[in-house]
């Protein structure tokens, strides 16, 4: 191994964790596996990529994941461990999860209705309890949450994540390195708020049109998410944003098909449709809610067909 000035080479080490491999590379990161020595566990290592660690917005991200996170300790939720720099990246050291995406798992598995559903209510869980701190994540999607081998789900990826408070002032990581502190010190507006953001195919239309938001846009976005996963399609469709944009604020809901229809408890449906509400005033009042009526949906769709089941037959 060599010390990583490019990213083409595996650097030894990231602030004291011994790297072992790349995982893969996103549009700002690059994702590392590491060994932690201190703690003997393995550790996924985010760092910030070299070409865009200019950008201060994208330094915001990454500080704010990290205190987002940090002050999320639910188990629907990856940890994180540490955050610092590395040769001026910043990095973080996450909880490393052995899993696959929920929309990989979906794809591949080709999961029953009762399956999917549990795992939806358990990244729901994650989101009630990020709103309930005073958080919106604004970027739920399929791919911002992995089903473990362990059969947990957890949801990451907070780098979009911003105060429902008012303010972006989240707690002080005791775990900071003294590089980070010194980097805030000299620049304390890397956590200046990111305004639009999210993935277009997901984003509510307050998002969108760049309007105020609140948790209700996490909601919206989460039903996109379950609606696609039951259905196998999204609920908008347009091959454009300003396209998908225009078919929200028209309630133009796309009919899923009838085989997948006939398998999802109309009730069901019928939450998720009101949570895809082109005005938030209209979705549900909270997460708690929504996820509340998702449950006795459909338990009440099952439990009627159970019962139709039973009924003899009487040709």
């Amino acid at each position: 191994m060599v010390d990583g000035g490019h990213e083409g080479e595996l650097p030894a080490t990231i602030g004291r964790f011994e790297i072992r491999s790349l995982l893969g590379v996103g549009g700002n990161a690059l994702i590392y596996s590491a060994w932690d020595e201190d703690h003997q566990r393995r550790v996924a290592i985010k760092l910030l990529r070299d070409d865009r660690s200019i950008r201060r917005d994208t330094q915001a991200r990454f500080l704010r994941e990290a205190k987002t996170t940090a002050r999320l300790n639910h188990p629907n939720v990856v940890r994180i461990y540490e955050v610092g720099t590395h040769e001026g990246r910043v990095f973080l050291a996450l909880e490393y999860i052995e899993g696959r995406t929920l929309r990989e798992w979906v794809e591949r598995e080709q999961p029953e209705v009762a399956d999917i559903l549990r795992c939806y209510l358990d990244a729901g869980r994650a989101l009630e309890a990020a709103h309930e701190a005073g958080v919106m994540h604004r970027d739920f999607k399929p791919d911002n949450v992995i089903l473990g081998d362990d059969g947990r789900v957890r949801v990451l990826d907070f780098g979009l994540a911003r105060s429902t408070r008012g303010t972006d002032n989240f707690q002080t990581l005791e775990n900071m390195t003294p590089g980070l502190r010194d980097a805030l010190a000299a620049g304390p507006d890397l956590l200046a708020t990111i305004g639009f953001s999210g993935t277009p195919a997901y984003k509510s239309l307050e998002q969108h049109f760049g309007r105020p938001t609140d948790p209700r846009a996490d909601q919206f976005s989460y039903c996109v998410t379950l609606w696609e996963a039951l259905f196998g399609q999204r609920p908008f469709v347009g091959r454009t944003a300003s396209a998908i944009a225009r078919a929200i604020e028209a309630g133009e809901i796309q009919a899923p098909p009838s085989e997948r229809a006939a398998a999802v408890p109309r009730r069901l449906r019928k939450v998720l449709e009101r949570g895809l509400a082109a005005e938030r005033i209209d979705r549900w009042d909270s997460m708690t809610e929504l996820l509340s009526e998702l449950e006795a949906a459909s338990k009440a769709g099952w439990f009627g067909r159970l019962i139709g089941a039973l009924k003899p037959d009487k040709r």
